[in-house]
C-alpha cells in the first residue's frame, strides 16, 4: 500500500516522503519487533522508553477511564443494560 501524502515536483523532498513512508509501513508490520529495539536502544542511552499507545491500547485506556469516571456503566454492561 503506498503513501496518500501530496506528490511533489521536488525530488529531495519526493525522496524524503517515500522514505517516511516506509518507515511508517516497516513500523506498522513490525510493531512488536520496533518496540523491542527502541527500548534496547534507549536502555542503552540511559533513557526511559515511552511507546505511543496503538489505537486499540488508547480505546482500552480511554474505556478504563470512563469506568472510572462512571462506575456504574461497568455494572450496566455486565447486565446487559446499555443500549
Amino acid at each position: 500500500m503506498t503513501s496518500k501524502a501530496a506528490i511533489t515536483t521536488d525530488p529531495k523532498r519526493a525522496k524524503q516522503q517515500a522514505r517516511d513512508a516506509a518507515t511508517r509501513r516497516l513500523i506498522e508490520t513490525h510493531e512488536d519487533e520496533f518496540r523491542t529495539l527502541m527500548r534496547e536502544e534507549h536502555e542503552a542511552r540511559g533513557v526511559e522508553y515511552k511507546p505511543r499507545l496503538t489505537a486499540e491500547e488508547r480505546a482500552r485506556q480511554q474505556v478504563l477511564d470512563l469506568f472510572a469516571e462512571y462506575p456504574h456503566l461497568k455494572d450496566d454492561l455486565q447486565d446487559g443494560l446499555l443500549v
